[in-house]
């Protein structure tokens, strides 16, 4: 009888985006998951350690207290020091990831038992040529013309090595209001307040995220050196996010072709419209072996690369939008009621043209309360 698996593990592991992923397992007993990254940006570099739990009883289940190391073929090593329970790091001022050096991963735990992958070469990082996005519309059976939105595409410089291989990981900035413009507030006395300068109404606020997407790509089957028109993610106006102006910053990974096939497989079978659901990834093969138990299944992957970023900013999307908003009390008589249970001040708020409704939650004109900070990004262009 096959049993559900939970595992926590860094889909985007640089950008710090945590999701679940449901495995089927054909063994009734835990698996070690390896979530390992080093790049040839400054350090600390993080190697995560946990096992897989069952899915009735889902829990993050770090391994503690192993001797983890990073080596590189010139010599240089450094153990890493766990700061969190099943995070290990390395220092600031630790190793760090050069191109064309190799480095190898080698962990042992309390009970003796170690773990190791082979000698990986970090690749030359390829560049980025362009990001841009594209108005275009998804299926959807509640909308006969779809789902508008962005569509995001990249084009890759152009290399001497015909067999290049990519990982992308991106993070979104967006900037977004509150739903409606606060009108005038009936206070305890009964009062008509139009000044309403003086309530604390926050109308603006920038939010970042890990966009929860694997992007993989590869010109070995190209007849040139150079990806174009390679598609990331898509963005809908389901969301805020393209109310006002939205950023994307892109980090492109260099991968080798061992890599590639590991983030490719994964990709396959993670969506971003079912992140929670996959096909067979038990069997996605990892880099990392038990030394003395070839048949130990290890999960996990320890990624060499390089890489670099790239950002980009698009306005306000010119087509419908579909989030949902506040709810509003336009019905006198319901209005009536809700005056009869809760006490004042009331807020009224434009709903359209010159009319107005009732804000049943004042919260809701604090554009914080939907995950936002009130700070500008230093990088943010208007």
């Amino acid at each position: 009888m096959k049993t559900r698996l939970l595992i926590f593990f860094t889909l985007i592991f640089a950008l710090g985006c945590k999701e679940e992923i449901l495995l089927d397992s054909v063994q009734n007993k835990k698996a070690l998951v390896v979530d390992g990254f080093i790049t040839n940006e400054p350090g600390p570099y993080r190697v995560r350690l946990t096992y897989t739990s069952n899915a009735n009883q889902p829990e993050i289940l770090p391994v503690t207290g192993c001797e983890v190391i990073i080596d590189d073929n010139t010599g240089n090593t450094e153990i890493l020091i766990e700061k969190e329970p099943g995070n290990y790091y390395t220092s600031e001022s630790g190793i760090i990831g050069i191109i064309g050096n190799q480095y190898k991963l080698s962990i042992k735990t309390p009970e003796g038992k170690e773990y190791i992958t082979e000698f990986q070469e970090m690749k030359a990082a390829v560049g980025i040529d362009s990001i841009y996005a594209k108005t275009e519309f998804i299926p959807n059976i509640d909308f006969p013309y779809g789902i508008p939105g962005y569509m995001f595409y990249l084009d890759t410089k152009p290399t001497n090595e015909q067999q290049n291989y990519f990982l992308w990981g991106m993070t979104e900035t967006y900037k977004y209001d509150i739903d409606y413009e606060l009108g005038y507030i009936i206070d305890k006395y009964g009062d008509q307040i139009t000044n309403t300068l003086a309530f604390d109404t926050i109308e603006t606020c920038w939010k970042t995220e890990s966009v929860k997407y694997i992007s993989t790509g590869t010109t070995a089957n190209l007849t040139n050196n150079q990806l174009f028109n390679k598609q990331l993610y898509f963005v809908s106006t389901e969301t805020k996010k393209l109310t006002k102006r939205y950023s994307v910053l892109v980090k492109q990974y260099t991968i080798d072709k061992q890599a590639f096939q590991y983030w490719d497989e994964v990709r396959k079978q993670i969506t971003n419209e079912n992140i929670l659901t996959t096909s067979q990834p038990y069997n996605v093969n990892s880099n990392i072996f038990n030394t003395s138990d070839n048949e130990e299944k290890i999960l996990g992957y320890f990624t060499v690369a390089s890489v670099v970023e790239k950002r980009i900013f698009v306005d306000q999307l010119r087509e419908p939008f579909y989030f949902n908003k506040t709810v509003v009390i336009t019905d006198q008589r319901t209005i009536s009621d809700y005056k009869r249970v809760h006490k004042p001040p009331y807020y009224y708020v434009k709903i359209e043209n010159e009319s107005y409704g009732l804000l049943a939650d004042p919260a809701c004109l604090d554009c914080r309360n939907e995950g936002g900070t009130l700070n500008k990004p230093d990088f943010w262009i208007d």
